[in-house]
């Protein structure tokens, strides 16, 4: 899920993550629908590596990092296809 908290901070919470994939894996987003392979990853943003094989996890998003255009969150391991996609929907206001 991403969150806006309207203030300047922007947040991705991955929650409820197993992999069997650990660490070096690049959590990123890119302009692709369903990224299946290294041609569709072109135009990605990377925001961090994964923090771990499993459970929950946050990354902060600077406001450098243009999110125009994005439109699937990808785990990928590089050299490798995308393990792991999602459509984005929208950002979320954050709760107060």
């Amino acid at each position: 899920t991403l969150y806006d908290d309207g203030f300047g901070t922007r947040l991705l919470r991955i929650e409820d993550l197993k992999s069997t994939h650990g660490c070096s894996m690049e959590v990123g987003f890119t302009t692709a629908e369903a990224p299946t392979d290294a041609k569709s990853l072109k135009g990605r943003v990377i925001i961090g590596t994964l923090k771990g094989a499993s459970g929950n996890m946050n990354y902060l998003i600077g406001r450098e990092i243009d999110l125009t255009g994005m439109r699937s969150l990808v785990l990928y391991e590089p050299g490798t296809p995308p393990l792991l996609t999602g459509a984005i929907a929208g950002m979320l206001p954050a709760k107060h």
